[in-house]
Formats: structure tokens, sequence, C-alpha cells
């Protein structure tokens, strides 16, 4: 009789994988608000809330008082993009209620730049350059925005995946469609 508290194989790795996901996504989630606008009313959920666990612990482990207020910036940031989300859906705005938001600070230095670049490039560029303009007037802070560049990469990045997966998804299923109506019509009886 197999032992019913067993995992499956690989299960181990795709927790691992999920709590190493959520970390990301509430590093990334610490950083976004100060560059981005025209969030979805459902963005800021369980990632907010690793973003507060995140701050707290880099705050902790790098002995930064700063993160504190850091975070409090961040806390009324949330509640202002939230509130703006919120309206904007009153107004009947239709976006996607997780949306991750567009970045206004790139949309500003290079307006001719593709939505790849920025996420992929402009905004951990962004990062690196504001945590080490911020370094000499709170190490702490700094720093947590330096390492934020890899976050907000890895964020970005892993959302582009899954989009892209989507769209492939999407044209298989139309292929198979097309396969299916033909063979209904009697068209073709080879798949």
């Amino acid at each position: 009789m197999p032992d019913p508290q067993q995992k499956q194989p690989l299960q181990d790795v795709r927790t691992g994988f999920n709590i190493f996901w959520h970390i990301v996504s509430g590093y990334a989630t610490a950083i976004v608000p100060f560059i981005r606008k025209d969030f979805g009313t459902a963005f800021f959920g369980l990632n907010a809330l690793v973003a507060v666990f995140v701050m707290m612990l880099f705050g902790a482990a790098v002995r930064s008082d700063d993160m504190l207020y850091y975070m409090y910036v961040w806390l009324v940031l949330v509640t202002i993009h939230r509130l703006d989300a919120f309206r904007a859906y009153r107004k009947g705005r239709i976006i996607h209620s997780r949306y991750t938001g567009d970045c206004w600070l790139a949309e500003k230095l290079s307006p001719a730049s593709k939505r790849k670049t920025v996420q992929l490039v402009i905004e951990p560029a962004l990062c690196l350059v504001v945590g080490a303009m911020i370094c000499p007037y709170s190490p702490g802070v700094g720093k947590f925005v330096i390492v934020g560049a890899f976050a907000v990469m890895m964020f970005n990045g892993w959302q582009r995946a899954v989009m892209q997966g989507r769209v492939r998804k999407m044209h298989d299923a139309h292929i198979e469609q097309q396969a299916t109506a033909q063979m209904f019509r009697g068209k073709d009886d080879d798949f």
C-alpha cells in the first residue's frame, strides 16, 4: 500500500520554484510602484504582502532603519495606485485586473522604446542607477534597489514568457481547429 504522505516526483522542485517565484514577485512589487502607473485593481495582492516581508527582512539583514521609511513611502504609493485603479475601473476603463502597470519613467526618458526593451533593459538599468545614487545617503535602501533591478528583470522576463506561451497555445489551438474543421467538412481525413 503506497504511503499517502509520499510526494510525486518533482513536487519538491515545483514547491521550491513557487516559493522562489513568490519572493521574486514580491521583491519586484517592492520596486515597481515607484516606476510604474496604471496598475490593475488586483495587482497588489499576495505579492504586496510578500513585498512587505521582503522589505522587512532585507532591512533587518542589512541593519538599515531607512528601509522602514522606504516601506512607509511604498505603502503610500501602493495606496495611491490602488485608488487610481479603482477610479479608472469606476469610470469604465477596461484593463486586466492583474495588470502590472506601465513604466511612466521610461516613457519620459525613451518614448520610442519598445515595451520589451523597457521591461528587460531600461527598468532594471534605472534601478541600478538610482540604487547607486542612493547608496551614499542610505546604503541599505541603495542596495535594496540595486538587487531589485534583478528582481524586476526576472519578474518582467517571466511575465513575457508566460504571455508568449499563451500566444503559442492560441496558435496551436487555431491550427488544430482548422484541421478539425477540414475533417468535419470532409475535405481532409488525414490529420
